[in-house]
């Protein structure tokens, strides 16, 4: 997946295991210079998610989740 900022910057999500234990983000410059390669489900990323935090926001922190799962009963979406 790729993001592209107001400012140019791009972000591309890269998953480097089936399981999703791995997520690279790599962030290009507007110019197509690499900026940053981050590896992103770390301790402290995670930690950075709050209450009230939106869908988007979670993803542009953590990226896409390996698995979405929603629960009728409890009317909750729960990412893995």
């Amino acid at each position: 997946m790729a993001r592209i900022d107001a400012d140019g910057m791009q972000t591309w999500e890269y998953t480097r295991t089936a399981e999703g234990t791995v997520n690279y983000m790599i962030v290009m410059g507007p110019h197509g210079l690499l900026r940053e390669l981050r590896q992103v489900l770390t301790d402290e990323k995670c930690a950075k998610i709050k209450p009230g935090m939106s869908k988007e926001a979670i993803r542009r922190l953590l990226g896409k989740p390996a698995h979405n799962f929603y629960f009728d009963q409890k009317k909750e979406c729960v990412w893995d």
